[in-house]
């Protein structure tokens, strides 16, 4: 097996993602699900932003069609998708949540055969079906210490983080054939703008309810 620059940049991105889900539990015991996923993804979007014009000034031609996925996207994975992560990590601490955030890639192979009509193997369907064995596993064994409160909870919110996860990979999948026809950044950097977005409307409907 070649170790080329996308093996690298996935090494990466598990590491990075490793350690902002300890920090993420470690905010969010003090910060609200929904607060945390404002601030942090609203400072993404300005960093993003500076970046954005500092290294592709040019704004790429759009289509409406791109635009309307890239948007959707956002709100899907990033508005949505990540507040419901915080909330279940809350919920079910980092270590459970790191067994649910498994699901991510049998659900972005799943996805991309379907949708972008990927080639899926044998060996991919057999890791899907054994991370889900192990979501389950991990999920649904009893404690003899745990109470049935703490037994509900515990598998409302495994199953909050897997709607989260399944979230993020729709997100990611929408997202990717406009990677190929528009430039990386803009593209990542109006999905984080569109997750902002969808959050201010969340807010707004709250003060007005």
């Amino acid at each position: 097996m070649n170790f080329g620059i996308g093996e690298f940049y996935s090494l990466a991105c598990a590491l990075v993602w490793a350690v902002a889900v300890v920090l993420f539990k470690k905010s969010g015991e003090s910060i609200a699900p929904f607060a945390l996923n404002l601030f942090k993804n609203t400072l993404a979007a300005l960093l993003l932003g500076i970046t954005v014009f500092v290294v592709s000034p040019e704004v790429p031609d759009f289509t409406p069609l791109s635009l309307g996925l890239i948007i959707i996207s956002g709100l899907l994975g990033i508005c949505l998708g990540d507040s419901y992560y915080l909330r279940a990590l809350n919920t079910i601490g980092a270590s459970r949540m790191a067994v649910a955030q498994t699901l991510f890639s049998p659900f972005v192979i799943v996805l991309s055969a379907v949708f972008l009509h990927e080639r899926l193997h044998g060996l991919q369907w057999l890791g899907a079906a054994l991370v889900l064995g192990g979501i389950v596993l991990v999920t649904w064994t009893r404690d003899s210490a745990m109470s049935d409160v703490d037994a509900r909870r515990l598998r409302a919110g495994a199953a909050l983080g897997v709607l989260s996860v399944l979230l993020m990979a729709i997100g990611i999948v929408m997202a990717k054939p406009m990677l190929a026809l528009h430039d990386f950044l803009w593209v990542v950097w109006l999905r984080v703008v569109a997750g902002v977005a969808g959050l201010l409307v969340v807010v707004a409907i709250r003060r007005n309810a």
